[in-house]
């Protein structure tokens, strides 16, 4: 009996299913720079015949699939291992700072009165501590050096902080002296540890640590005594973290944010109540709530709420667990003044970070939004014996210089116009990889500097950098930002594999994506634990209709350490955009990929830097569709040979639409 023969298309899908696999694979097992390569593309849309080059690609770019061109890939250990970092990375270049700043006796009276911010700001490469008010002290930078310091908490009697560091390869928690700038390590785990805050008479410390089940739980630690085994107060299977502890009274409660209902909440830790010790207070599982923080005489439990838009400052009384959220006003991550009668907060926008206050009675604005010089890692505010220290280092010489992220380096000088000013990117895969030469550097600096943090080379492939302005481009898009060489898109194959997440997030309307990168060493000494909750959007090709109409679905917090892509390239000057309306049923609409250094042009005046002379202005006509002939017509013209005349067809007027997009 003769077996049946393969149906053709089953071997033509396993066909494509091989050669998709090889290429995922291919993909991380290229070389980071090659040595040897070939000429650089030749595709029709690309500007080799109109560049005068000073360096020449030694890398053929090939066009990347898409995720959606192929199925999802299973991590395995033949495919979870990266491109390795080349050795010899670029060192960077020095930036000055702005020296310690000198405030007068006037000032040093609005100081005690309104207290000092603590804040953990990136600067340089690292995010360091400052010490800062709006209106009485410029920005003062109490740490440096080549390591992270984040979360930012001031001890009760003002005269420490306690705050989480990777100064020893791993996150930690450390003590500062204000007054001396002597630093102690208190934690030494290989594990994440950090977001301290301090118990009321100043004996303890919670914090949050990934433990190795894979999740984030808050510890209690005391800080004379950091030898003894920290208390372990949370043991959930979902991730707790955010650790809060109430301030004034007797300091028996700990609020903290959980996932544990399913989507990201304020809970509160009894520390006298062993049969009721947890309990949920935001009760919205249809909002995301972060960031917790008490008052300072503890009736009042403030935190960021984010419900679709932009995220919001509530208020919540602790006296009634009924008590409804009051808004104060717009931020995610809140900070108490010493009166307990303002709140300050981080505001992040699409592309930069600010800071803002409101008075908590009447919601009105204290501190108009002020923009932070990068991003913020946290913060907490107070005064008294804090204000007298910082007074006594405001003498001190000015702190060593932060080193500049990035320097331009001009191949041409001066600088040609037009597409002249292109130059290629050695080692870079792509169609056409070429970009401006005032922003090439930046783009070279953020590609090392990446490969160093998650220990694997993400930039040496695109999926796009140059496209020339005539070549077809995707629907929606009329003029590109991939045409004025100010931009770039990321190749999204590292999403199958699980080295990429998605975080949704809105602001309005608008729908924007934070990338975050896996890191190579998963043993703490790269990269930092999630919090977000990332968006599936590959999964809107799953079958189910209901995932494809809403663009994919929202999944849990992906595991192990991740680095934020997003934030780095903002760093580096790199900005993102918007999704398209279509986004939801047209994969490139999410514009996820889209990076662009825009330098405050628009893209008009982009498009005129490259192709000087053109009208990019201009209208363009998009004819409509011809009307359907009307068969209804009141007068028809007589004719001795057709007794139901046709009538002559009516054209809709073309519609002109700007191609500003």
């Amino acid at each position: 009996m003769k077996s049946k023969p393969v149906p053709k298309v089953v071997l033509y899908l396993l066909v494509l299913f091989i050669l998709a696999n090889i290429g995922v694979t291919a993909y991380f097992l290229m070389p980071v720079i090659q040595s040897e390569g070939h000429s650089t593309a030749t595709q029709a849309h690309t500007a080799v015949a109109v560049i005068n080059y000073t360096q020449t690609s030694t890398q053929t770019p090939e066009t990347q699939p898409t995720a959606t061109d192929l199925p999802p890939v299973e991590m395995t250990e033949e495919l979870i291992i990266p491109t390795a970092l080349p050795t010899g990375t670029p060192a960077p270049t020095e930036i000055p700072v702005t020296p310690t700043p000198t405030v007068s006796g006037a000032n040093i009276v609005g100081l005690q009165e309104q207290g000092v911010m603590i804040l953990s700001l990136a600067d340089g490469a690292n995010y360091h501590l400052f010490a800062y008010n709006p209106q009485y002290l410029p920005l003062l930078r109490l740490t440096d050096g080549d390591s992270d310091d984040v979360s930012p908490a001031v001890s009760p009697d003002g005269t420490r902080i306690a705050f989480s560091s990777r100064r020893n390869g791993a996150w930690d928690i450390y003590l500062l002296e204000i007054a001396s700038g002597n630093i102690t390590q208190l934690t030494n785990t290989p594990q994440y540890e950090g977001a301290p805050t301090w118990s009321p008479d100043g004996q303890w410390l919670a914090y949050e640590q990934y433990v190795k089940t894979g999740n984030l739980d808050i510890f209690l630690l005391e800080v004379n005594h950091p030898e003894n085994a920290p208390l372990q107060l949370t043991d959930d299977p979902a991730a707790d973290f955010s650790p809060s502890w109430m301030a004034g009274g007797a300091g028996r409660e700990i609020a903290f944010v959980s996932d544990r209902s399913g989507n990201d909440e304020i809970w509160i830790a009894r520390l006298d109540n062993f049969k009721e010790r947890f309990i949920n207070v935001s009760l919205d599982a249809d909002s995301e709530d972060t960031h917790p923080v008490w008052s300072p005489d503890g009736v009042y439990l403030s935190w960021a709420k984010r419900n679709g838009g932009d995220a919001s400052i509530v208020l919540w009384d602790s006296s009634s667990i009924n008590s409804p959220v009051k808004t104060i006003g717009s931020g995610d991550w809140p900070v108490w003044n010493h009166s307990g009668k303002i709140i300050a907060s981080r505001v992040r926008l699409p592309n930069l970070t600010a800071l803002s206050s409101y008075e908590i009675n009447t919601g009105q604005i204290n501190i108009p939004l002020i923009r932070l010089p990068g991003p913020l890692q946290g913060l907490d505010w107070r005064t008294g014996e804090i204000t007298r220290i910082i007074e006594t280092r405001l003498a001190e010489a000015p702190s060593s210089q932060a080193a500049a992220l990035w320097n331009p380096v001009l191949q041409r000088n001066p600088l040609p116009q037009g597409r002249d000013g292109l130059v290629s990117l050695d080692g870079v895969a792509a169609p056409a990889p070429f970009l401006l030469d005032t922003v090439d550097d930046s783009y070279i600096a953020l590609r090392y500097r990446i490969g160093s943090q998650i220990g694997w080379d993400f930039l040496n492939s695109l999926s796009s950098a140059f496209m020339e302005k005539d070549t077809p481009a995707d629907p929606g898009y009329i003029n590109s930002w991939l045409s004025t060489g100010r931009a770039f898109e990321i190749n999204d194959l590292p999403m199958n594999s699980g080295w990429m997440a998605l975080v949704r997030e809105e602001f309005g309307t608008q729908i924007y994506w934070r990338i975050f990168l896996k890191t190579r060493m998963q043993d703490g000494s790269q990269g930092r634990p999630m919090t977000d909750r990332a968006w599936d959007i590959i999964s809107r090709n799953s079958g189910d209709p209901t995932v494809y109409e809403t663009g994919g679905k929202e999944i849990g917090v992906p595991q192990g350490y991740w680095v934020d892509f997003t934030e780095w390239a903002n760093r580096y000057g790199w900005e993102r955009f918007p999704a398209l309306s279509n986004w939801i049923t047209y994969y490139p609409g999410a514009r996820f990929k889209l990076f662009a250094m825009t330098e405050g042009i628009d893209l008009i005046t982009a498009l005129n830097q490259i192709y000087p002379g053109e009208n990019f202005a201009r209208q363009v006509i998009l004819p409509t569709l011809t009307s359907f002939p009307n068969p209804q017509v009141e007068n028809p013209a007589p004719t001795s040979h057709v007794e139901n005349p046709t009538p002559t067809p009516v054209t809709s007027k073309p519609i002109e639409t700007s191609n500003n997009e």
